[in-house]
């Protein structure tokens, strides 16, 4: 009674299917019978049992262990199935999630981005001299810099010193890609909406990928241009162009 307890217990705690609680109890119950046949073919031999009738016991009870240890590789292999079958659907689950959750950041990626362009009606960057002309938007992230020259948030707009940023190679939109060539005294048209102004070109030169120096704001107006140098991931290139003077 014990034993038949135990097992009871055993199937009913496990999330098995019908089918499997089925072969369990079935093989238990087999199990129960090759014992009892042991015994009878034991006490039988004990009673000087003749040879064939020996032979026949010694087949069922051969049989009954046959039937049993099939059984119970069936159970072991329902119960690997569905632990196997667990994972998966909780795999599947946790890829389902993270996608949602991908899908969400990406949309509230877009809504912010939206928001931090949507009063700008007439941004642009203008260099005659490498035949550009580009609309500019907030930011310096990914997004951003596949369609537009990016504005570094923390510099200015107007007065001061306007930074800005964009790719030169490998993106199918690189902006800056002949900003190396521009030489000094060489125009830069910058418009932000009605706000338009005119830099001429200082210098360009190469600084360390963590000088951020360049960015400050300062009392003079300036616009400040940055992009990578190809092959050299430890450095950007940096061109500065101060205000033109007018005449």
């Amino acid at each position: 009674m014990a034993m038949k307890y135990k097992m009871s217990k055993f199937v009913n705690e496990n999330k098995f299917t019908n089918k499997t609680k089925y072969s369990i109890i079935r093989a238990y119950k087999l199990h129960v019978y090759f014992i009892q046949l042991f015994f009878i073919f034991k006490k039988f031999q004990r009673t000087n049992l003749n040879k064939k009738e020996a032979i026949n016991v010694s087949k069922k009870i051969i049989k009954v262990f046959a039937i049993t240890i099939s059984i119970i590789l069936l159970i072991v292999a329902s119960i690997v199935l569905f632990k196997i079958g667990s994972k998966n659907k909780t795999i599947s689950n946790s890829v389902s999630e993270s996608y949602i959750l991908d899908s969400d950041n990406e949309a509230n990626l877009q809504d912010t981005y939206e928001e931090k362009n949507e009063e700008i009606k007439n941004w642009q960057i203008e260099i005659p001299e490498i035949s550009l002309k580009a609309n500019i938007a907030e930011g310096t992230e990914d997004q951003t810099l596949k369609e537009f020259v990016g504005h570094f948030e923390n510099t200015e707009k107007t007065n001061g010193n306007v930074g800005l940023a964009a790719h030169n190679r490998g993106y199918p939109i690189n902006y800056f890609e002949n900003l190396k060539n521009l030489k000094g005294g060489e125009e830069i048209i910058y418009t932000y909406g009605e706000f338009t102004k005119t830099y001429v070109v200082v210098q360009n030169i190469k600084i360390s990928e963590v000088d951020w120096s360049y960015l400050q704001n300062t009392e003079e107006n300036k616009i400040t241009l940055i992009t990578c140098i190809e092959n050299e991931p430890a450095y950007r290139r940096c061109v500065q162009a101060i205000e033109k003077e007018e005449i």
